[in-house]
């Protein structure tokens, strides 16, 4: 069988099956490759996977502490002091406070916070609060809000405390947050008392003018008797006292308009001393008489180009400052001292004082006059001379005063380039130094006459509108007694219903500005349509705002006469009219 090879036939026949290798070596060459290639990509994606994630952890890390310094830098600068506080069985402790709360109350982050908690509103009924928020925890609505002062601080703030989740420990915690809202408070009692002093200048002015209404036909029927019995020097005598009497309630009815009108931009030619006297003759009266007043002002000075309303506000504020202060050391050394207020006045060449720009009308300065109102007074401390031109600042106790007096004359003093200083120790009184610069004076107004109608000044033919009876009879008698014929008609309307086409007939129209029907601004207005009447215009009122000035210089108003007026000034102002006019 080995020769003739039937054995390897017979033996592969039978057993060559289980004799040959069951994996050969290429077969695990090529599994142990696409094992080998397999843990690789795995391990590749491994690795690529665990760099996916912790670039997402760096840059959720890093958006996380953004947001944490974004929180903490609201939570520092939000304008509102915030304090976290944790309940435990002995009361609250603070668990942080921004910086804020240092502000509101000065002090450091330590002691604010017990600051803050000494000022909180623990009172029984926000104790009660408080527990049902503790109790509830976090709802849509869950927080107390209340309003509550710091006497020491002197602010006004809204606390509102907001829970917040447990810590955990279970303790309850609590936000307490504090919004500082004295700017806005004083702003509204500011306006509140703006409104209030609005209403009452209204109801002045009112009264002021039927005042004036009232004086009028006293001081015409006075200059009416003294004409008729200039022979009774006895008559005129005692009629010489009534005649001043009513002259200086004429003057001080003036001054009460002069004082509660709005400021106007006419800018005139005012005297120093003139203002100061004006304004100490108003204010004498309704002061302490123990108050010595002193004037020092050269009648020589030159006067200002000026607003007269401004000037009268200055005054005023630095006056009514001093006497303050006297009242104030009055009350602590009565009888030790004379309280004195004295306003003195000074020529200075313009290189004296540094001048500051301003608008084009006041950047030619002539010279400057420097006002001082000096007082003996309480004084003030070098800290409180720094503040007292802030607005709302002030040393007086709540109700009297607002801050806002030296605040408006520092406004009107630079508004103009002036400059104010202020001098003051503390015990021995106080000086305020106003610089006030001297312009150029003001051009006076061009105006063209209007034609008039030939007439005879004794005998003129008049129409008046004037809805006060008394004042309407004793306006008509006396231009009767000086010859002259007069129509007279209480009501605007009625009136225009006669003037609209007889108006030529008249040499001179005198017109009320407060009547029914058609104010005497409106009527007159209409007379100046086109085609109408070209003669002269008369106004008389009481009461004239810069708004109805203006309309009238519009209208071509040849004269204003302002109630109370006396007999001659009447005639006097009838006479100048009947000349060729002349507009405002």
């Amino acid at each position: 069988l080995h020769h003739n090879g039937e054995f390897d036939r017979i033996y592969r026949h039978w057993f060559g099956r289980f004799g040959s290798p069951l994996i050969a070596r290429e077969q695990v060459i090529a599994y142990a490759a696409t094992i080998f290639a397999l843990a690789f990509a795995v391990s590749l994606w491994g690795f690529l996977r665990q760099r996916a994630l912790h670039g997402r952890i760096a840059r959720q890390a890093a958006e996380l502490a953004g947001q944490q310094a974004l929180l903490q830098t609201l939570y520092d600068n939000i304008p509102m002091a915030m304090c976290v506080l944790a309940s435990d069985p002995d009361g609250f402790r603070v668990l942080s406070i921004n910086r804020q709360a240092e502000a509101y109350v000065g002090l450091p982050a330590t002691h604010a916070a017990q600051r803050l908690l000494a000022e909180l509103p623990m009172d029984s009924e926000w104790t009660t609060h408080l527990a049902e928020l503790l109790q509830r925890g976090l709802t849509a609505r869950s927080y107390v809000r209340e309003e509550r002062r710091l006497p020491l601080a002197r602010k006004r703030l809204i606390f509102t405390l907001v829970p917040m989740t447990p810590d955990p420990a279970g303790h309850a915690r609590l936000c307490v947050l504090a919004e500082d809202i004295t700017e806005r408070r004083n702003l509204d009692e500011e306006i509140a008392q703006s409104r209030k002093l609005r209403a009452v200048g209204e109801l002045v002015g009112g009264i002021a003018h039927e005042f004036n209404n009232l004086l009028t036909p006293i001081m015409l029927k006075i200059g009416e008797i003294q004409l008729d019995w200039a022979h009774d020097q006895r008559l005129l005598g005692e009629t010489r006292l009534i005649a001043e009497a009513v002259k200086r309630s004429a003057e001080l009815t003036r001054r009460l308009l002069t004082f509660g009108r709005k400021s106007d931009a006419r800018i005139e030619e005012v005297r120093l001393a003139s203002i100061v006297d004006t304004c100490f003759s108003l204010l004498r009266l309704t002061m302490d008489r123990r108050i010595v007043w002193q004037q020092a002002i050269p009648p020589e000075l030159p006067p200002l180009v000026f607003n007269a309303t401004d000037l009268n506000q200055i005054i005023l504020n630095l006056v009514i400052n001093a006497r303050d202060t006297l009242l104030e050391k009055l009350a602590l050394q009565p009888g030790e001292w004379i309280p004195t207020i004295r306003v003195e006045a000074q020529l200075l060449p313009a290189a004296t004082v540094t001048r500051l720009e301003g608008p084009p009308s006041v950047r030619q300065i002539l010279g400057w006059q420097r006002l001082t109102i000096r007082d003996n007074g309480m004084g003030m401390s070098p800290e409180v001379r720094e503040r007292i031109f802030e607005p709302f600042f002030t040393t007086k106790d709540v109700g009297q005063g607002t801050g806002l007096g030296l605040a408006t004359v520092w406004h009107l003093v630079t508004a103009i380039s002036g400059r104010i200083e202020v001098e003051s120790t503390s015990g021995q009184g106080t000086a305020f130094h106003v610089y006030l610069p001297m312009l150029p004076a003001a051009r006076p107004n061009t105006i063209s006459p209007l034609p008039a109608p030939p007439a005879d000044a004794n005998h003129a033919r008049i129409f008046v509108a004037e809805d006060d009876p008394m004042v309407a009879n004793a306006v008509t008698t006396a231009l009767r007694r000086a010859g002259h014929t007069v129509t007279h008609l209480p009501d605007g309307a009625v009136a225009w219903q006669q003037l609209k086409d007889h108006g030529g007939d008249f040499d001179l129209l005198i017109l009320d500005v407060n009547m029914p029907g058609l104010d005497g601004i409106e009527l007159a207005q209409r007379m100046r349509g086109p085609g109408r009447y070209t003669g002269p215009i008369m106004i008389i009122s009481g009461r004239l705002s810069s708004d109805d000035l203006k309309q009238l210089s519009d209208t071509q108003i040849d004269c204003v006469l302002n109630k109370p007026f006396a007999i001659g000034e009447l005639l006097g102002a009838v006479r100048e009219c009947l000349r060729p006019p002349g507009r405002l």
